[in-house]
């Protein structure tokens, strides 16, 4: 038996400045990728906007997600072994570090939500 993803879910989460996640989860491992919410457009619907792969400024933003930077990428598996790649990030406040902490719980606890066959169910706090 393979495992195969077959569910993809997108999430928005950590607040208007936080992340979009996707997921692509099966019945022992999730795969996903985090990209920072940069910026919001002007639009009625307050669109997502994302650093661009590559960018050089903070000012180089795209829409779509298919050309915007990884923040986070990588795997997390029922038997609680992940691995994710997390990249060198340039924070300039305690709370760009917090909101990164609390992206990585988030993960943990959503991916052993979403993996039907988890082990490791998360602990409340």
């Amino acid at each position: 038996m393979t495992d195969q993803p077959v569910t993809v879910l997108t999430e928005d989460i950590l607040g208007e400045f936080g992340f979009r996640v996707v997921w692509s989860y099966s019945e022992y491992r999730a795969e996903v990728k985090a990209y920072h919410i940069a910026s919001r457009g002007m639009d009625a619907a307050n669109t997502p906007m994302f650093l661009r792969e590559g960018y050089r400024a903070s000012d180089d933003l795209v829409l779509d997600i298919e050309q915007a930077a990884v923040y986070l990428e990588g795997s997390l598996k029922g038997d609680g072994c992940s691995d994710l790649d997390q990249g060198a990030h340039h924070w300039c406040e305690e709370q760009d570090v917090i909101k990164h902490c609390l992206l990585l719980k988030y993960l943990w606890t959503r991916a052993h939500q979403l993996i039907p066959t988890s082990e490791c169910r998360p602990r409340s706090n």
